[in-house]
């Protein structure tokens, strides 16, 4: 599973980069800090489900493939500019939620790709299934908070 690993650990590290964009959020935008710091720690269950799954190897399907490789890795480096350029200048409030609903949809779009147009991994759909579920849920949740800016 060598050439999978580089991709299940990209797919970590997008959890993980988007718990560390939450979790300066939470520190930016004091009057929404409890949502970001559960959005955060959701984002950081995501990453230690897909880490245990790995280590099951039952539950992970042997034919894993991900033709989006390359896609993956550019969201998870323009997350990481994004998390820099913050810190650098923090943005206003309607720009960081607007670019959290990005990240949200362009993660479940990837989640679903993983599965589209597949027949043969009922195990591996339930679970990118259920990321792209939380990836929607994020955006829809965000959204609304979004929505109530001035």
């Amino acid at each position: 599973m060598d050439g999978e690993q580089d991709k299940i650990e990209q797919f970590i590290k997008l959890e993980l980069n988007a718990r560390d964009l939450y979790l300066l959020y939470q520190r930016l935008f004091k009057d929404d800090a409890l949502f970001w710091k559960q959005a955060a720690e959701e984002e950081e269950q995501h990453a230690k489900v897909i880490e245990m799954t790995l280590r099951l190897p039952e539950e992970f399907p042997d034919n894993f493939i991900f033709q989006d490789l390359e896609k993956l890795k550019a969201m998870n480096k323009e997350i990481e500019e994004t998390i820099a350029a913050y810190k650098k200048k923090p943005p206003y409030k309607k720009e960081a939620y607007g670019r959290a609903v990005y990240f949200e949809n362009n993660a479940a779009e990837l989640h679903y790709r993983q599965i589209a147009g597949r027949q043969d991994i009922l195990k591996e759909f339930n679970f990118f299934q259920k990321l792209n579920k939380a990836d929607k849920d994020h955006a829809d949740k965000i959204n609304a908070l979004f929505s109530k800016q001035p």
